[in-house]
C-alpha cells in the first residue's frame, strides 16, 4: 500500500514524529494508518515486516526506517 501524500522525514527525526506527520498528511489517525499497513502496536521492537510495509507506504527506503528508529551515539 502506498499513501498519496508522502512527506520525507526531516533529517534525524524519530519515527513517531514522521507516522503523525505521514497520518495527517492523508488525513488519517494514527492508529488508522498503522491499521491500514497491518502493524500492529505491539511490534516492539519494530519487525523486519512491519518496516518494509512502513517503507513502501510511506515511498522511503528500509535503511530510512531503520534510521528513525535507533538513538543517535
Amino acid at each position: 500500500m502506498r499513501l498519496l501524500l508522502r512527506p520525507l522525514p526531516f533529517p534525524d527525526e524519530w519515527l513517531g514524529s514522521w507516522l503523525v506527520r505521514l497520518s495527517m498528511a492523508n488525513h488519517l489517525s494514527l492508529s488508522r494508518l498503522l491499521s491500514l499497513m497491518g502493524v500492529t502496536s505491539t511490534e516492539h521492537p519494530l519487525t523486519q515486516a512491519a518496516g518494509e510495509k512502513l517503507a513502501e507506504a510511506g515511498a522511503v527506503t528500509l535503511a530510512a526506517i531503520d534510521e528513525m528508529t535507533v538513538m543517535p551515539d
